[in-house]
């Protein structure tokens, strides 16, 4: 229980001092970067499926968009190629936990 109340309180405050835009405070041009880096990724991803990197990346744009489950297919896929990789782990225990999935998310930093 200690451990999952400490695990709670770190995510809590990487969430609070995340920089991040909110969203609705975007420009339409910040959108459409968004839009085209999520693109340009598929496509380096179309051109080389093993890497593991790409995935991740994807990830993280889907989850500052609030595409969760796009992020948590993309971060399990990353995972499948790289499964060792702490950050990938902690990147997919952000988006579980984003998905009030908070049993699976402290299991997943455990892991990280």
């Amino acid at each position: 229980m200690k451990k999952l109340i400490f695990i709670t309180l770190i995510i809590s405050i990487i969430t609070a001092c995340n920089s991040s835009p909110q969203p609705g405070n975007e420009t339409k041009a910040d959108t459409k970067k968004e839009v085209k880096s999520v693109k340009e990724i598929s496509v380096e991803i179309e051109k080389n499926p093993t890497d593991a990197e790409l995935y991740y990346r994807r990830a993280g744009i889907y989850y500052n968009e609030k595409y969760l489950d796009l992020a948590l297919a993309d971060i399990e896929q990353a995972l499948a190629l790289k499964a060792d990789n702490s950050i990938y782990l902690f990147r997919k225990g952000r988006i579980l936990y984003a998905l009030n999935k908070t049993i699976e998310a402290s299991k997943i930093y455990e892991q990280a």
